[in-house]
């Protein structure tokens, strides 16, 4: 058998417990960080599943049973990252805050983790296997569309109905910042050029970007006293 080849039976671990069980979870979160350290210190080409096995602990069989193959983690590995980011930057109670306090922090959340070394390594590795790996690159691409852009959309079209402001379109806003938050910073990083910017780099760019959204917006005429709600 492969390093790669699935099993027959990925529901259950190999004493038979359900994978989400409390030592299979605890086995689970080992082999996604020793995958997680061996794709970002030398690529997914490289790492093997027994590497990840043997520096994640556990067998083989067990890693099969909970991911499939290499591909499988690789895919938990992602997954997990980018369900971090929405938590982290696209909080419920972040998104329940008016644009002028909401849109800075969100922007300086996305910008740091588009500037992450971790997070970089893992996009370097994905965007060099997605030939490979076509389902991947887009089901992740969905992912992102789902849980990070239409959220963002969401938004702008939630709170154009309640602010002094009206946005005229919200799926373009929310792209327009989406763009900016994947900094040129990023690109620059990506390819190995430049130093990763400091906090208050992001910050000024955050707030920069944040001021081009507010821009496209025009103000709403306030026809009459108690109309309209501030969003700052």
């Amino acid at each position: 058998m492969s390093s790669d080849e699935p099993l027959n039976s990925p529901d259950t671990t190999e004493e038979g417990c359900p994978p989400r069980s409390r030592r299979g979870e605890r086995r689970r979160q080992a082999l996604l960080q020793a995958a997680r350290r061996l794709f970002t210190g030398q690529g997914y080409e490289a790492t093997s599943l027994q590497q990840i096995v043997k520096e994640g602990g556990g067998s083989l069989s067990t890693a099969y049973q909970l991911f499939g193959s290499k591909a499988g983690i690789f895919r938990a590995v992602i997954l997990e990252m980018a369900i971090h980011i929405r938590e982290q930057a696209l909080s419920q109670s972040l998104l329940e805050q008016p644009p002028a306090e909401a849109l800075p922090r969100i922007a300086e959340q996305l910008l740091a983790f588009s500037v992450d070394a971790e997070v970089l390594a893992i996009r370097r590795q994905l965007i060099a296997e997605s030939h490979a790996m076509p389902e991947l690159a887009a089901e992740l691409h969905a992912w992102f569309e789902e849980h990070l852009y239409q959220p963002i959309q969401a938004y702008f079209r939630r709170w154009s109905h309640r602010c002094d402001f009206v946005v005229a379109d919200p799926e373009q806003l929310a792209s327009l910042f989406m763009q900016m938050c994947c900094s040129w910073h990023m690109h620059h990083l990506l390819l190995g050029v430049g130093d990763r910017p400091e906090p208050a780099e992001l910050a000024r760019v955050a707030r920069a970007g944040v001021e081009l959204c507010f821009s496209t917006a025009r103000e709403r005429a306030v026809v009459g006293p108690g109309q309209g709600a501030s969003c700052s």
